[in-house]
């Protein structure tokens, strides 16, 4: 399953999801910025470097979906070295005021570090986006300062505005571009998180080969590995075999295609698992890049990523409820520009009991 096919800005898309009534937002691509927003409306915009000359320095705006929830700035690039280093930025344009210099503490050299701005800071920056065409980043060690690396503004103010939209606070004073004088009262309540109760694991033992209608399924899958290579496979209750073939493999990736079937039925069924929030695939949907399934808690757990060094591509978790998988986390980054996993926009979250 390749989801970094077809990354293009929906303009706000809304897509339902289950029956519950938080709804599946739409990622959004503006330039060098990516915009995703879960269910909830907790929105990340990330600014990164211009493709092709990515270091793996970045900005990200984060904030919650509730109404007066504050706006927070958060730059992560490399240490210089153990101990105190300083983040040095500084816009393009010299007549807008300087960001200043931001404390930082490493344990090694070319360390990921992170650091947050002020809330003085986190205005200017907000009010420099409409001249501002990059920010620089320089990281400081004593009297020793790298050279600077440059994030893109290319896309902020546009990917702003979605956020603005996304969260209903366009029209309020709480809107980062173009406030106005509706008060953040205005802003609905965040929806209730979806909830999904996992199934309980059964110790039914596993058939030693496998079962026809799984085959005759496995046999009209467009596959190229044979279906017996290093198989995922568990009952999920006492009647629903799970059973999973290893479809294609590359240098760093491993497909997989899903089917289960019902004790006494015919024939076997694709596995079909839903992506609310992200933009559809040409690939089938029972398909899955670098799965793991643990029966204990039933869940299964995947990481598609686009490239070997892992910063861009789809993770995901899904909890087995006793009827199908349900998402219960989705996080993307279609740039592959250096930025961290645990960085990349969530758009679908629920919770399991």
């Amino acid at each position: 399953m390749n989801l970094l096919l077809k990354y293009v800005a929906t303009g706000g898309l809304l897509v339902a999801a289950s029956s519950c009534s938080a709804q599946a937002q739409s990622l959004n691509v503006f330039d060098d910025w990516v915009l995703g927003c879960d269910n909830l409306r907790q929105c990340v915009a990330i600014g990164m470097e211009p493709e092709g000359n990515a270091n793996g320095v970045y900005l990200r705006v984060l904030r919650s979906g509730k109404g007066a929830a504050e706006l927070e700035i958060k730059i992560t690039t490399y240490s210089r070295g153990r101990g105190p280093n300083r983040l040095r930025l500084g816009f393009d344009d010299p007549s807008l005021p300087a960001l200043g210099e931001l404390a930082a503490s490493s344990t090694k050299a070319s360390e990921s570090i992170e650091v947050r701005l002020p809330s003085e800071g986190v205005r200017l920056f907000v009010n420099a986006l409409g001249k501002a065409k990059t920010l620089s980043v320089s990281v400081v060690q004593g009297s020793d300062a790298s050279q600077p690396a440059v994030i893109s503004l290319s896309g902020a103010t546009a990917a702003l505005i979605a956020m603005d939209k996304q969260q209903k606070r366009s029209g309020t004073t709480t809107a980062l571009i173009s406030p106005d004088h509706e008060p953040a009262a205005r802003v609905p309540a965040l929806p209730a998180l979806p909830m999904v109760r996992a199934g309980r694991p059964t110790k039914r033992a596993l058939p030693t080969t496998m079962p026809k209608p799984i085959a005759a399924a496995v046999e009209r899958a467009d596959c190229d590995e044979p279906p017996e290579t290093r198989p995922i496979r568990a009952w999920l209750n006492e009647r629903t075999l799970f059973w999973g073939v290893l479809c294609t493999k590359g240098a760093y990736r491993e497909t997989y295609a899903f089917f289960i079937h019902r004790s006494g039925a015919p024939t076997a069924r694709p596995m079909k698992f839903q992506m609310p929030g992200l933009p559809p695939s040409n690939e089938d949907d029972n398909l899955l890049t670098g799965p793991t399934f643990d029966q204990r808690r039933m869940t299964l757990d995947f990481h598609d990523i686009g490239r070997s060094v892992g910063d861009c591509g789809t993770v995901g978790r899904f909890v087995w409820d006793g009827g199908t998988f349900q998402p219960v986390e989705l996080r993307s980054m279609p740039h592959c520009r250096g930025v961290s996993p645990d960085a990349w926009p969530v758009t679908w979250r629920a919770g399991v009991r």
